[in-house]
Formats: C-alpha cells, sequence, structure tokens
C-alpha cells in the first residue's frame, strides 16, 4: 500500500514499533519508530541500513500472554499506542497529514489512528487484514465473553468512526456488515496480490510435470495450524493418502517453512503411514522467497488448506500465479472456495467430506500437459492497486 501510495502522488509515513525512538528518511517519506515499551518489538538496526533484519522478540509465553490480554485491551500493543500518541514526531507528522491509514493485527493500531487522527481532525481508514471478533486469533476472544464484549464495544466504535474499511474477502465484509448494518457503504475488499513478477512457472514451459520424473512432488508453503488453529493436516493428508494408494502413485510431499512441535510430531506420523506406501514426507525450514518461487516451479501439486470460512491464506495468490495446480481442501461456504470456483487449475475437497473420485479424476487432467490454465486479473497488483486508490480518493474528497 506504501508503494501504491507512492506511486500516485503521496508522500507516506510509516509510524512502527522497535528497539528505539528515531526518524528516517526513505524513498516514499519517512519511517518514524516509537520505541515499543514492552519489548515484543525489536530491531538490531535502522530501516534503510538493514532492512527486514530484526533481533529475536522476547520468547512466546502463553501464561504471560493470556495474563496480558486480561489487563490490556485490545491488545498488548495498546502500551505502544499510547506512547505513539505523545510522541512529539508522531504528533507533528499528523499534523500535516491529510488521512491516517491503520492496518491490523494488533487492533490497538486502530485505536491509536483514531486517537490520532481526532486529535488532528483528519479521516482514518481502518485496514482489516484479519478479522477482529470474526474467526479472532487471540483464544481470550474464544474462552472470555467479558473480553469479548469489550472489545466488540471497541470494535463498534471504530467501524462507526472510519471513514472507510478495508477487508481481505467478501466473507470478511459480510460477516462484518451482519453485526453493523448501517456501514456497508464504508466496507471495501482489498485482497492480497499475487507477486508483482509472476512466478518463474508461469512460464508455457514450466507449467506441468516432468514425465521423466520418478515421482510426483507435492509442495505445502507456509505454517499450518500456527497461523490458524482450525486448520488441520489431516483434512489434506488423508485424502492425498487415499489417492496415492488407490492410483498406485507415490509423491514426495514437501513441507516448506516453520512449524509448531506439535504440527512437527504429527508430520512424522503420518510421514510412516504414507512410507509404507512407497510415498514420503519431506521438511524444510524457512528459506528466502526466491527459493520458495524454485520449490513452486519444480512442484507437481501445490497443496493448500483453510477451514477458515472467511480468511484467503497469501500463499493462495502466489500459487495461483504460478499457473500450477492447486489443490484446496476448505469449506463449501469459504472464501476460499468463492476465490478458486472460477479457477481452472484450482481444485476444491471438502474438508469435513472429501471427494477421492473428483480428486483422481483432477489429479489425472492436470498432472499431464495440455489442461486450462486462468490467471485472474482480479487479483494482480494493478487491479488492485486502482481499487485501493478509489478509496483514498473518495476520502479525501470527502474531507
Amino acid at each position: 500500500m506504501v508503494r501504491w501510495l507512492e506511486k500516485n502522488g503521496f508522500q507516506v509515513t510509516v509510524l512502527c514499533a522497535g528497539s528505539s525512538t528515531r526518524s528516517e528518511t526513505t524513498n516514499f517519506g519517512n519511517v518514524i519508530t516509537v520505541r515499543d515499551p514492552l519489548g515484543i518489538y525489536r530491531d538490531s538496526a535502522g530501516y534503510e541500513e538493514n532492512p527486514g533484519k530484526e533481533t529475536p522478540s522476547r520468547k512466546p509465553n502463553r501464561l504471560r500472554r493470556l495474563a496480558g490480554y486480561a489487563l490490556f485491551s485490545p491488545d498488548l500493543q495498546i502500551a505502544w499506542a499510547f506512547r505513539c500518541f505523545h510522541n512529539t514526531m508522531a504528533r507533528n507528522a499528523v499534523e500535516n497529514a491529510r488521512l491516517i491509514l491503520s492496518s491490523s493485527p494488533p487492533e490497538s493500531a486502530h485505536v491509536l489512528a483514531e486517537w490520532l487522527a481526532k486529535a488532528a481532525n483528519i479521516p482514518f481508514v481502518m485496514d482489516m487484514r484479519d478479522g477482529w471478533l470474526d474467526e479472532p486469533m487471540k483464544p481470550l476472544l474464544l474462552t472470555s465473553p467479558f473480553q469479548r464484549l469489550r472489545e466488540r464495544r471497541l470494535e463498534s466504535r471504530l467501524v462507526r468512526r472510519a471513514h472507510k474499511i478495508l477487508v481481505t474477502s467478501s466473507v470478511w465484509k459480510e460477516m462484518l456488515h451482519g453485526r453493523y448494518t448501517t456501514i456497508e457503504s464504508k466496507i471495501h475488499v482489498i485482497t492480497n496480490a499475487y507477486p508483482r513478477e509472476l512466478l518463474p512457472a508461469t512460464s508455457k514451459n514450466n507449467r506441468h510435470r516432468d514425465k521423466n520424473k520418478s515421482q510426483l512432488e507435492f509442495l505445502h508453503a507456509g505454517r499450518i495450524q500456527s497461523s490458524r488453529p482450525e486448520r488441520k493436516i489431516e483434512y489434506l493428508l488423508r485424502p492425498l493418502n487415499t489417492y496415492l494408494v488407490s492410483a498406485q502413485k507415490t509423491a514426495q510431499i514437501l513441507f516448506l517453512g516453520d512449524l509448531e512441535p506439535d504440527e512437527e510430531n504429527e508430520l512424522l506420523q503420518w510421514n510412516d503411514i504414507f512410507s509404507a506406501t512407497g510415498s514420503s514426507l519431506i521438511r524444510q525450514h524457512q528459506v528466502s522467497f526466491g527459493t520458495v518461487q524454485n520449490h513452486i516451479a519444480d512442484a507437481d501439486l501445490l497443496l493448500l488448506i483453510s477451514t477458515s470460512r472467511a480468511s484467503i491464506p497469501a500463499k493462495f495468490f502466489d500459487y495461483v500465479a504460478s499457473g500450477k495446480p492447486v489443490l484446496c481442501v476448505s469449506n463449501i461456504d469459504s472464501a476460499v472456495y468463492g476465490a478458486i470456483k472460477d479457477i481452472p487449475q484450482c481444485h476444491f475437497i471438502d474438508a469435513e467430506n472429501p471427494d477421492i473420485q473428483k480428486l483422481s479424476n483432477f489429479l489425472n487432467m492436470y498432472l499431464r500437459a495440455g489442461a486450462p490454465v486462468s490467471i485472474p486479473e482480479c487479483y494482480s497488483d494493478e487491479k488492485l492497486e486502482k481499487d485501493f486508490i478509489r478509496v483514498i480518493e473518495e476520502v479525501l474528497i470527502d474531507e
């Protein structure tokens, strides 16, 4: 979004958390870093000198985090938001701004945006990258009616005061509108986008598998349950194993990225099941995006599991851009189902009731050359840029 704004003539100031308070000049404007008083966000050096290089944050502690969420509403970062509100550099930047855009998680970013926007009498746009009360990421919202009531009141205040609200799927919009029936015109869907340069597998020669390979190569990139707890590995691996056994085929299934210990243990158990018929599950930890692109280009089939109703995993857009066949395990009423229904190289499997015959038909067609491929323009960087800038300009016109 910063890149889109810069490209369209806007100067941008980014307000973020780090180890020390400072201001740095960038090609798009400025980055103001305000020290995080709780030490959750830490960095090793300035934005320009070492972009993307961060020191490890404090090790997770479930009890400490639960206690923190009980004390701080909507989240631990509200302490940082309070410090930002009273920071002279941040307040000066806001005085010269025409609009504030806040992105979550954490939701405290929206609280800060409202405070600053009210103080400077300028509009703010609320970018909800994940749901807040819908399919909440915070365990306490699932277990504590009091916490849910407390954050419901806060969410209600913010969505009513925001000039525009951005969500990443039509289902998020539907769910949010279901709670606040008068704000539908405020809500706009801005999904994630394909990579700006399509992946190597998009080239015509790479779309279909090398028939000289001795085994099929399947790829799952990224996290599973640690990203969203409702995702279960068995929803993906059980139908795949059934297919491979019935088709008398073998595969190497690469799980790429950092996983939680319990996920690692579950994969070991499934590897025993797959290895009994000649297949195997392979693990490789976090690698560069370029390496991920190469793995996608080499894979015969890309694997995605999302039993969330509203979210669309970020890897979906990389997958579709590759032109490779994609197996999507999800639910019939999900945003993922809506996203893939017109993309021929994507096949849907109902997580609760998989149809192995349809899976077999799909794989038999897509594991040989000649099957149709579509890369819809609606998820392109160019299309989403136009949609986003249109929303920003509407806010400024109404200002």
